[in-house]
């Protein structure tokens, strides 16, 4: 080998360069992982942000919606309850007014020289309440009717179809009254007390599922029929106390 060959191998210069070029492989393989990983765990970061973003809005809105219609439910629910009340009351002053209506119809309907509409009059004509049934139409026409007790529900429905038959027989009622009002005949005066007779079946028939709501209520939704008494007991109170 001669000196130059020697001196070339030699140079510490190109030993370094050797050196460091195989070294320097490995480090920027290693670099190039670190960043690659680095970029996917940003991009992992922030995907699992918005994920949970979003999952945080649904439920929020999820939660908005759900006690949105608990309120509504709720105060349907009291709402039926006070028409209830006010119903139930309405339907025993008609009951023993058409009792009256029904007692003396039979008691003169062999008297012919009482007419029809003397009959009517002696109990201070025919009287009979208008029911309230708002609560129970708010809550038909909402698509949360199917959150509300079945049973509650399908005795609302009856107490309302109740009430509708008991208005058909009342205008029969009237009818024959206005057809012939003068009238002293013992048919006719039958006919009015089995129309009148029929009227009474109805309301009573009102009167029964009346109750049986205001059981319903207080059976499934105690906790708030009795906020709300409470809050009509405070209110009373106030009102006393004002006076």
């Amino acid at each position: 080998m001669n000196n130059t060959q020697v001196d070339e191998l030699e140079n510490p210069s190109d030993i370094s360069i050797s050196r460091n070029t195989s070294i320097n492989k490995p480090q920027v393989k290693i670099a190039k992982k670190l960043s690659e990983i680095s970029i996917i765990r940003k991009i992992g970061t922030e995907f699992i942000g918005a994920f949970l973003g979003v999952l945080i809005a649904l439920f929020v809105s999820n939660w908005r919606e759900s006690y949105k219609q608990k309120e509504f439910i709720s105060s349907v629910i009291q709402s039926i309850y006070l028409n209830n009340k006010t119903n139930s009351e309405s339907v025993k002053i008609q009951n023993a007014h058409l009792k009256m209506q029904v007692d003396t119809a039979k008691f003169y309907s062999k008297d012919e020289k009482l007419a029809l509409l003397y009959l009517i009059g002696k109990n201070k004509g025919l009287q009979t309440k208008t029911l309230n049934f708002t609560g129970w139409q708010v809550l038909g026409r909402s698509k949360l009717i199917s959150k509300v007790d079945y049973e509650l529900v399908s005795a609302l429905m009856l107490n309302k179809d109740q009430y509708d038959v008991f208005r058909q027989k009342l205008e029969f009622v009237i009818g024959i009254l206005y057809e012939k009002p003068s009238s002293s005949l013992n048919e006719d005066k039958i006919r009015l007390w089995l129309g009148v007779s029929d009227l009474k079946g109805s309301s009573e028939m009102m009167a029964i599922e009346t109750a049986k709501i205001d059981s319903l209520l207080k059976v499934k939704y105690p906790k708030l029929i009795a906020d709300l008494l409470e809050e009509q007991g405070q209110l009373v109170e106030e009102t006393l106390a004002d006076k």
